[in-house]
């Protein structure tokens, strides 16, 4: 029986259903007593707004479009910066997994840098490139770039070397072996590297928006913080962390069917 057939039983619905009902309900509960702390008076409401201050702030930000235009800018910055890392880092990880020569050259550069929190290099972009777009979208590539770029290379050296056996008694070439197997092998440690890269570059998005910005959520966030209107600080997270979910949830998916057609060993 295949793993999306035995998802479609009635055990396997019931269970599915089970789990969104208790995180449902926890949610619930979390917001309930949230709103029982504001309501009560137990805590300053300029400390942590309850969720109707916050659903009405939400509502006033997206309904002036302010909400909408920071988190595009967000997502732009976001979404160029996993690009170039995905383009560089794909290709730079199956070639240093599977060529002992290009590791060797890259792997020292990359194991330095992936050591040092990237956002260190943050003044180093504002100096060189300015506030704005595209110092943000340089750290969100150097962040993702090492996510992609270690999983991927070693995804590539954990190849099953049964297939690449088979590959070797059919006096394969190279270029067929691996166009042929190392490089649909590495698809699942592919989609696992991006998993990793989105969740750190959003963090990257924000935090170096937080240090020095002109829009964005991270911007929001400080900006609102710093004149203490924290309903739109807690919209702004909200906000950021939903992204973070669906993105999660999205690449999760594909990494599921992925993982369905990848070559038992």
């Amino acid at each position: 029986m295949t793993l999306t057939a035995a998802s479609t039983l009635p055990g396997a619905r019931e269970r599915r259903w089970t789990k969104i009902g208790l995180s449902a309900a926890s949610v619930l509960v979390g917001l309930v007593l949230w709103e029982a702390l504001g309501a009560l008076g137990l805590v300053n409401r300029i400390i942590l707004s309850p969720p109707r201050d916050v659903a009405q702030a939400g509502l006033e930000l997206l309904g002036s479009g302010e909400l909408a235009r920071h988190v595009g800018v967000s997502l732009r910055e976001l979404l160029v910066g996993l690009g170039l890392a995905v383009v560089v880092g794909i290709p730079a990880g199956i070639l240093a997994g599977w060529f002992r020569r290009v590791a060797w050259v890259l792997r020292p550069l990359t194991g330095t840098l992936y050591a040092t929190p990237v956002i260190v290099f943050a003044p180093l972009m504002v100096a060189w490139l300015g506030i704005g777009f595209w110092d943000k979208v340089v750290l969100v590539f150097l962040e993702a770039f090492f996510q992609v770029f270690i999983t991927v290379s070693a995804g590539v050296r954990a190849l099953d070397d049964a297939w690449l056996r088979v590959a070797s008694a059919f006096a394969a070439r190279p270029v067929f072996t691996f166009r042929s197997v190392v490089v649909p092998g590495a698809v699942p440690y592919i989609v696992a590297g991006l998993r990793l890269a989105t969740g750190r570059g959003l963090a990257t998005v924000v935090v170096a928006e937080l240090l020095a910005s002109t829009a964005g959520l991270g911007w929001m966030v400080a900006y609102y913080g710093q004149n203490f209107k924290i309903a739109n600080v807690f919209v702004a997270l909200l906000v950021t962390a939903g992204l973070g979910m669906l993105a999660d949830a999205g690449i999760r998916r594909v990494e599921r069917r992925v993982e369905q057609w990848r070559p038992a060993g």
